[in-house]
């Protein structure tokens, strides 16, 4: 039996309708083209034609991943289905409860059991009943009994409609459904203490080159590289809540006048258009000198894969791999896991998306601590107030509606007020780390300067013990 049942495919030409001449009585296709499109299998390997016809459907009208998470998430029903030896319009509501069951005892390949969170199985079963009620409505369905609706209908499966208390959108419910984790825990942000730790472990050392990949003379250019890459990915995660997907499809050329224009330009994903979306994102001088840094040790790096005789490409994107290309999704997010597993959390959930739960929950904080000095206090029923900060976060993390902001609110007041003492250390802990980074960074470049002049190299290792010296004491670290 097959491990995973869909592949996805970027810049995808579809048939979109048939044009026939009325002058020479020609006919020809037309095409529309798609950014990304999933397909999937059944596990005996046969293409999955109904849910492949539904997701070609969808795929006009999504951007980013999320058809990749729709056949992601549907691959459960297949498997279901074809375990149980069942056709999509055979399923019953004892099928239901049996296919909820099922995923709650998912067991891989090598025998591990994975239990899915209540809210990741209510995510798959949302988007099965979802297919399904497209299944019937559709002309591949001719059977006369109801296979899917509400209970005044006699449907083979009973759904309710229900409205999302965070979100309010409306969404299909049945009894199977579990309870919902609460937001706050699924949604948990990185810490302060986790982001210093990932910055600690990331090293030059840390990167191995394949002996086929490069010589000896340009090692230390491709390391260095590195090394400001990741840094930088790390700030910027922090600084923007951005997503990865965003993070890999920034554009150079827009940014190359950051400075002069105080902001940069990151590209939006999910926004249902097909063209690449820039929000403006504004930056503090000091953040744009951060920016202006990396933007050195990526044309650094290009000038030295050039010189030592690498050919490369031309290329928009902001993130590069070791031979100077784009980087992908993929190896962003196995670079993260790396850096994730060497800071000690292998047990322990870190990923990508917790910058973004970290950076709205900040943001909001931050406005409601300024509302807060105009009032006596809070008025937690103020959902024009909410509504208000929402839309100014959206402008800032690309969120067309503010309706999938909401479940930070209680996220954000939990600990406003209890835990500010301990913010306040956490910030200044925060501060101190990345003192002691620009001082490892400077270390490193006095090895470059070392070869040239090792009196000027001397004098700068001296500087920079009195700067860590006088930043230890500064933050009582000493």
């Amino acid at each position: 039996m097959r491990g995973k049942l869909f592949t996805t495919y970027a810049s995808v030409l579809v048939p979109s309708h048939i044009r026939v001449s009325n002058v020479a009585s020609e006919i020809g296709v037309q095409t529309n083209e798609l950014t990304k499109l999933a397909l999937t299998i059944w596990p005996d390997g046969r293409p999955c034609a109904i849910v492949n016809y539904w997701l070609l459907k969808q795929a006009p009208n999504l951007t980013g991943d999320s058809i990749t998470t729709y056949a992601s998430q549907l691959t459960h029903l297949i498997k279901f289905c074809h375990s149980g030896r069942k056709d999509f319009h055979e399923l019953s509501d004892q099928d239901i409860f049996d296919f909820v069951r099922a995923m709650k005892s998912i067991t891989t390949v090598a025998g591990k059991q994975k239990k899915p969170s209540n809210n990741q199985i209510r995510q798959i079963l949302k988007i099965s009943l979802r297919f399904l009620m497209w299944f019937q409505n559709s002309n591949i369905y001719f059977s006369d009994t109801i296979l899917i609706g509400v209970g005044e209908a006699n449907p083979k499966i009973t759904i309710t409609w229900k409205q999302s208390s965070y979100t309010r959108a409306r969404y299909i419910h049945h009894l199977a459904m579990p309870p919902g984790s609460s937001p706050i825990r699924e949604k948990s942000p990185i810490s302060s203490e986790v982001i210093s730790n990932l910055e600690n472990s990331i090293s030059s050392d840390s990167t191995i080159l394949h002996p086929c990949e490069t010589t000896t003379r340009i090692v230390t250019c491709i390391t260095d590289y590195l090394y400001e890459r990741r840094t930088f990915c790390l700030w910027l995660f922090k600084r923007s809540g951005l997503r990865p997907a965003e993070l890999i499809d920034i554009p150079v050329e827009e940014n190359r006048n950051h400075l002069a224009s105080g902001y940069i330009l990151l590209p939006t994903k999910k926004t249902r258009n097909s063209k690449q979306v820039l929000r403006t994102f504004y930056l503090s001088m000091s953040e744009g000198s951060r920016v202006a840094r990396y933007f050195r040790a990526r044309n650094k790096f290009l000038a030295s894969l050039k010189k030592h005789g690498q050919v490369v490409d031309e290329t928009n994107a902001f993130l590069l791999t070791n031979s100077g290309k784009q980087l992908n999704r993929t190896a962003l997010t196995k670079e993260f896991q790396r850096l994730v597993t060497k800071a000690g959390y292998v047990n322990q959930k870190v990923c990508m998306s917790m910058f973004r739960h970290r950076f709205i929950t900040k943001e909001i904080q931050l406005y409601l601590k300024e509302f807060s000095k105009t009032q006596d206090k809070y008025d937690f029923s103020d959902d024009v107030l909410y509504q208000s900060i929402l839309k100014r976060i959206a402008t800032k993390t690309g969120h067309k509606s503010v309706k999938s902001l909401w479940s930070y609110i209680n996220l954000a007041i939990n600990d406003l007020f209890i835990f500010a003492e301990a913010e306040e250390l956490l910030e200044q802990s925060n501060l101190y780390e990345e003192g002691m980074q620009l001082s490892i960074s400077l270390r490193r470049a006095t090895k470059i300067v070392a070869r040239r002049n090792i009196e000027l190299a001397n004098e700068i290792e001296t500087d920079l013990s009195s700067f860590e010296s006088l930043i230890k004491k500064l933050f009582r670290k000493a």
